[in-house]
């Protein structure tokens, strides 16, 4: 009681936690402390104010007595909460596609979104039922308690005013919320945040934002930040951002984290990355309060990814074609396993010839000799454009048509089955392999590879509707040569 009397007037519960809480708190127990704990923990004010005193005087009696709020409760609801249309169900995936565990803590029970089992899983742990997981405490407090049940009911409502993340790096991080002001050091991320609409808290970006105003529009407008793996940590600071997103190994620690003030969030995404996408999209999702958007995005992932997936998943290994992938600036580099193309080419039902050489030339990006590539006779050398060479700003196809060319005049491929074929590509990878459209890419990697068998899939009316509908700017641009692969 000592303690209480320092707090002559507790703030109030808002918009719906009220409800939650004397579910959660109140209903387990006539105790008028944990309420006090949980309205001191929300800290949060409206014009109604709730006095200990009067709340000891009515809960002292029996449970009967807690019920007397009820309608006040609900008038409160009727009146100040905003709708959330989303419901924890709907934010579960229903497809293979949705097997991730969301990295917030919060997630108790280590699934692929927020919600009530959650809160029941932690009340578990407090009573010694469940085993404590890496994200139960909500908090991050270093401890288990009601608090983490407290967090986890605010976090489902899209009320928290703090959230701890852990990125695609393995970093934990902690976000003040609402985040207002962000720098993007990454094109994809501004992609992302433009595809769930949050793109209003962007403050600055990269240079590649700026240098592709046909696609990014107003976006190119933003201050510059510097360049995606070399930023002007300066400029970054006189944009004063609640955060800094960028991708999971650039730019270095020593150029980004070494020189900004650690109050300032820095969030390591991938945001192109096939293997990482659902979990990131997720995430940003519960950061920037869009999990509908991020819900409806990764709707329309599944299902571009799924008309391809479902055809190759039972694909026999003898089925699937060897394939050479080029780099865009110099002859015979390529991609080892791991990188988006190589996860790309195998979604699609190929063997990338060069997916085992990481290792052995100790690079993500091994440049092969001639005679190697010769030796092993791939069906199909698909060589990945340089960004100059095509893209939504281009409509002109000669210099992928000059770079196809030239492929196909080396004289040292002659004799290779990919050049005997004419099983020779140019794509526009940097736009629609390397990027959030890299379910564009991945479609016509599948109908290169297996015209058969996916004739009637058309990647060119994926990126249309995608365009259209995520990115608010219609189709134009010049993405793959030879253009016509549907009788190949």
């Amino acid at each position: 009681m000592e303690e209480m009397s320092k707090h002559p007037e507790i703030r109030s519960i808002t918009i719906g936690e009220l409800l939650i809480l004397f579910y959660n708190i109140v209903c387990k127990s006539n105790h008028p402390k944990r309420l006090y704990c949980a309205t001191k923990y929300l800290n949060l004010s409206y014009e109604y104010t709730i006095k200990y005193d009067k709340i000891h005087r009515q809960f002292r009696g029996n449970m009967i007595a807690g019920f007397r709020i009820v309608p006040i409760i609900f008038l409160i609801l009727a009146v100040n909460v905003p709708a959330w249309s989303a419901s924890a169900e709907d934010l579960k995936r229903n497809d293979a596609s949705g097997n991730f565990t969301l990295e917030i803590f919060g997630n108790a029970n280590m699934d692929n979104v927020i919600d009530e089992k959650d809160a029941v899983f932690v009340d578990g742990i407090i009573k010694g039922a469940n085993s404590p997981t890496n994200l139960s405490d909500a908090n991050y407090d270093g401890k288990i308690d009601q608090f983490d049940i407290v967090q986890i009911e605010l976090i489902i409502k899209g009320a928290e005013k703090n959230l701890t993340i852990m990125d695609s790096k393995g970093d934990i991080v902690t976000i003040k919320k609402p985040l207002k002001r962000v720098v993007a050091l990454s094109d994809d991320a501004v992609e992302i945040l433009r595809s769930i609409e949050a793109d209003a808290s962007l403050v600055g970006a990269e240079s590649r934002v700026m240098d592709n105003r046909e696609f990014f529009g107003a976006l190119s407008d933003l201050p510059t930040v510097g360049k995606w793996n070399d930023p002007d940590v300066e400029a970054i600071l006189k944009l004063n951002p609640d955060a800094v997103i960028c991708y999971m190994e650039y730019p270095s620690k020593e150029k980004l984290e070494d020189k900004i003030p650690s109050t300032i969030p820095i969030l390591r995404f991938e945001c192109d990355d096939p293997d990482k996408i659902d979990r990131e999209v997720y995430t940003l999702g519960y950061i920037f309060d869009r999990r509908n958007e991020s819900l409806q995005l990764m709707d329309f992932y599944d299902q571009a990814v799924s008309q391809v997936s479902r055809k190759v998943s039972g694909m026999k290994d003898a089925d699937k074609p060897t394939v050479f992938m080029e780099w865009s600036t110099e002859k015979y580099k390529s991609f080892s396993k791991g990188m988006s193309f190589d996860i790309v080419c195998t979604m699609a039902g190929g063997k990338n010839i060069v997916a085992d050489l990481g290792g052995k030339y100790n690079t993500k990006y091994p440049t092969l000799d001639e005679e190697w590539v010769t030796k092993q006779n791939p069906q199909f050398f698909i060589h990945m454009s340089a960004k100059t060479d095509g893209g939504y700003a281009s409509e002109d196809p000669a210099k992928m048509a000059a770079t196809y060319n030239e492929i196909m005049n080396r004289t040292a491929l002659t004799n290779v089955a990919a050049i005997q074929d004419r099983n020779v590509y140019v794509l526009s990878a940097w736009e629609i392999l390397d990027t959030p459209r890299f379910f564009v890419g991945l479609g016509y990697m599948a109908k290169i590879l297996h015209p058969d068998l996916f004739r009637e899939l058309d990647p060119k009316m994926l990126q249309e509707e995608y365009l259209q509908r995520f990115q608010k700017i219609p189709y134009q641009g010049v993405y793959i040569y030879p253009q016509d692969i549907s009788g190949r």
